[in-house]
Parts: structure tokens; C-alpha cells; sequence
């Protein structure tokens, strides 16, 4: 059973300021995975909020309606040179699994 969890709006209430910070996930069928995933697509706080609680706050609750949906494990991807946003998900528990190998081919070249 494919289950889709888009567009959700979370309004986070810091020093009295309304914040409304979105995520999607859309989980993706892999062949060969044993652990059933949700895929968080895209995370991101306003600038002038970070560091401030929102992320983990966002990361925990993905965490719980994940499960809330039968899903043990929740996958996302990190651009390598990102630090901040590695170390807001290794502080909620996130680990490394794997890595991502990408080619990067002009669209003018020939490849025949």
C-alpha cells in the first residue's frame, strides 16, 4: 500500500511570532528493502529561526507520524557540504547509510 504524505504545514510559535515552516514526504517503494520507509523530500526553517528548536521539533514529529503510519525507518538526503543541516540530523538520531555517487553529463556531449 503506497502512502503519501504532502504538502503539511506546521505553525510554530517562537517569542510570539507565527512561523509557518512546510515539509512533504512521499514514501518511495525500493526493491530489496526489508524496513518500511517514509521519505522526508525537503525540510526547511526560515533562516531568521534557526537554531532555535523548530528543526528538531519538525524531524521528532516526522519521526511520529511515521510511525503513527506503520513506517520504522524515515530516509532523507543531505548535500555534502550542508554541515548545519548534518548536525541537526545526527542530533535527532539520524546515521549514515550509504552514499550517493552522481555523474554529471553536459547535455550538448555525445555519449554514443
Amino acid at each position: 500500500m503506497k502512502r503519501i504524505l504532502l504538502a503539511i504545514l506546521f505553525i510554530a510559535i517562537l517569542s510570539a511570532v507565527p512561523l509557518v515552516v512546510s515539509w512533504t514526504a512521499e514514501p518511495v517503494p525500493i526493491i530489496g528493502l526489508i524496513v518500511p520507509s517514509d521519505y522526508l523530500r525537503q525540510i526547511e526553517v526560515d533562516p531568521r529561526f534557526r537554531r532555535r528548536g523548530v528543526g528538531k521539533s519538525l524531524l521528532d514529529d516526522a519521526a511520529v507520524r511515521s510511525a503513527k503510519m506503520g513506517l520504522s525507518r524515515v530516509v532523507l538526503d543531505v548535500w555534502a557540504f550542508n554541515n548545519a543541516a548534518q548536525g541537526l540530523f545526527d542530533s535527532v538520531g539520524f546515521s549514515a547509510f550509504g552514499s550517493k555517487l552522481v555523474l554529471e553529463i553536459k547535455l550538448n556531449q555525445d555519449h554514443g
